[in-house]
């Protein structure tokens, strides 16, 4: 199961629908005996928050490529936590 890029419109930020929407995902996931990985650009405060709040465990950083020769730092984060799959 793969679920890819999850945003927000700008004017739609700060209603909850980031975290409804990922709770959903994740009960989904737990129905499946799936674990989930995340990946959240750095500058992205609110998302990583969010992600550390319904106890996601970050596992690494990488330097995620985009675009002709860019990157940008990112943070993995993985759920179920590993001392609670």
């Amino acid at each position: 199961m793969v679920a890819a890029r999850l945003f927000v419109a700008p004017e739609a930020r700060g209603m909850g629908l980031g975290e409804c929407l990922t709770r959903t995902v994740m009960d989904h996931a737990r129905q499946h005996g799936v674990r989930l990985v995340f990946e959240v650009m750095a500058k992205d405060t609110a998302a990583i928050r969010l992600y550390e709040r319904l106890e996601c465990c970050e596992i690494g950083r990488i330097a995620h490529r985009f675009g002709a020769g860019q990157q940008t730092d990112a943070i993995c984060f993985v759920w179920p936590a590993p001392d609670r799959a």
